[in-house]
Parts: structure tokens; sequence; C-alpha cells
């Protein structure tokens, strides 16, 4: 893809991130949903949490570490590829709150997560398996969430 998607690219990536749970959260106050926004909370902060644990335990480098020809467009990153964490966050969140949505149009939330993950390789911040671990990780904490609180997903 050419540099001149770069922008597009950020801003899809930044939907991934930290910031977009915090205006969910912010988002779901505003509308009442109070324990929703609580659980979305823990959600985000278990899956980055379990990340981060996945990102030593595995220690795989970015992919602007190991190989010549990639080239991080992304500021500064720091810290190991393996699983994307952005790709983890919008798929637990993303599936999680899929209910909210008209059942014809869910299948957007397969949409922005694979966007995520293609901005992510784009920027040159992580290889494709990268990405699958993280819609892999992020999808294991949301089917653990629907299992353990059933009563969020009704």
């Amino acid at each position: 893809m050419p540099l001149a998607w770069k922008s597009i690219m950020q801003v899809i990536t930044m939907s991934g991130s930290i910031l977009m749970v915090m205006l969910v959260v912010a988002g779901l106050y505003t509308r009442q949903k109070i324990k929703l926004a609580r659980f979305v909370t823990v959600l985000a902060l278990a899956t980055f949490g379990i990340t981060e644990l996945l990102k030593i335990l595995v220690a795989r480098p970015r992919p602007f570490n190991g190989l010549n020809d990639v080239i991080s467009r992304e500021g500064i990153v720091a810290g190991m590829g393996y699983p994307s964490g952005h790709t983890a966050i919008v798929t637990a969140i993303g599936l999680s709150l899929s209910f909210l949505l008209p059942k014809n149009i869910r299948w957007l939330v397969f949409v922005w997560i694979g966007l995520v993950g293609i901005s992510r390789m784009y920027l040159g911040v992580h290889a494709p398996l990268d990405i699958v671990g993280g819609i892999l990780l992020g999808t294991i904490v949301f089917l653990i969430a629907k299992i353990t609180r059933p009563k969020y997903f009704a």
C-alpha cells in the first residue's frame, strides 16, 4: 500500500487502542449503562494484561526489528510484537458489544477487527501471525466473559 494511506491507517489503528476503550466506556456511561461500562473496562484491562504477559513470554520481535525490508510507519513503538494488543482489544470489545447493534449490521464488527489488523501490518509494527494471535486472544477473552458473565450478553 502506498505511503499516502498512512494517515488513514493510523486512524484505523487508533480505533483498536485504549483511547477507543475510554471513548466506548464514556459512551456507555452517557447511555446510563454503568454496569456494562465497568464490565468493558475490566474486559479491556484483562485483555491488555494478558497481551503484555504473552509478549514477555513469547518475546517475538516486531517485524521492523527482525526484517530488513520492513519499516515502521508508526512513530515510536516499543516492546515485542506477539500478540497484537490492538487486535486483541478490538476483538474482545467488538464481540462483547456487538449485541448492542442491530443483527443485520453485526458483521461490521468483523470488518472493524480486520481493518485494525491490516492497519497494524501496514504500519510495519506487526506480522500476520501477531494479528492472528491477537484475534485469537480477544476471542478467547470474549468467550470466557460470555460464559462467566452471561447477563451482559442478553
